[in-house]
Parts: structure tokens; sequence; C-alpha cells
């Protein structure tokens, strides 16, 4: 009979603890907002040999439209928020009749937050165009020398990004999820 009573005693603490448990806070939930982590991808633009006559080009899965751009640097640097930067990637200088430019496929992804560029204009002005399938949509005249341009693109569809310049270098696009 003590062995019944010691087992009923033990059977109602460990229902009294059930309730208890199910509160307590889950430090691995997901759906804490605060503990999602952003994926980023960097697509870093130098390095590659990409040449003026190249109409599309690869980078980590992503397609690339060409119009007369190619791979080059300037062999200076340039200093942005106290980072120095090599100033490589693609070569956006005009021939004197028309910008050259790089498109990026944004199709087959969804859930980007943000997009950010890196670009050097060399005394002059650039622009990164936004479309959705071949409607314009939004357009950013960018900064002279190096700049990092944000976009926050969170909740928008897109699905090409542009960047266009007279005499200016893509340097890296990063794509925040």
């Amino acid at each position: 009979m003590k062995a019944f009573i010691l087992s009923s005693k033990f059977l109602l603490l460990l229902l009294a603890s059930l309730p208890l448990s199910l509160c307590s806070s889950n430090d691995d939930n997901p759906e804490n907002e605060e503990e999602i982590e952003m994926e980023t991808i960097n697509l870093d633009l130098s390095g590659l040999d990409v040449q003026e006559e190249d109409t599309t080009f690869s980078l980590e899965g992503f397609t690339f439209n060409n119009s007369g751009a190619k791979s080059d640097d300037f062999f200076i640097t340039e200093e942005l928020n106290g980072e120095v930067v090599d100033i490589k990637g693609i070569s956006l200088w005009n021939d004197g009749t028309s910008f050259r430019l790089i498109g990026i496929n944004l199709d087959s992804t969804s859930g980007i937050k943000t997009i950010t560029t890196r670009l050097f204009n060399n005394g002059t002005f650039g622009y990164i165009t936004l479309y959705n399938e071949s409607t314009f949509v939004e357009e950013i005249e960018t900064d002279n020398r190096l700049s990092d341009i944000v976009l926050d693109v969170e909740g928008k569809s897109y699905t090409r990004l542009q960047i266009r310049s007279a005499e200016g270098m893509a340097i890296s696009i990063q794509i925040d999820y």
C-alpha cells in the first residue's frame, strides 16, 4: 500500500509540473523574429573574365546580361566607411555613344529584403534601375566616387536589377533574404 501512495504522489507531482514545462520559454523557437538570421549572398564582381562581346555571364547561380561591359580594375583604392577598397569589378565605361550596363536576373528569387550594390563612379553619375518583367519600376541615381547603395525591396516584386554608368565600375552586389 505504501508503494501505491508513493507512486500516486509521484504521478501527481508529474502532472502538476507538466503545465509549468509547457509555459517555459523556448530559446530555440524560430518564430522569435529576433533570432531569425538573414541569409546573405555576396556576388563579388572582381576577378571575373567578362569581355565586352559577352552578352551574358553567371555568378553564384545568378545570370547577368551584359551590354559592352568588361572585367577590369583601376589599380587604385578608395576608402568607404573606414574600409580600403580595391576598385576592381565590371567596368561600365561608355564608348562615347552609349552607356555600358549589366543586369542581374532576379526571376528565380523570392523573399529578398535588401540589395546592396557597391559602385565606383569616376566623377560622373550612374543609375540602378529595377524592373518587373519589362516594366520600369524604380531608378536610383548613384553618387560620385565609391558608394554602397542599399535598396529596401522587401515585399516588392522585381525581376531584374540593371546597373549602368558613363564612367564607373560595378564592384559587388549583396542580396539579403
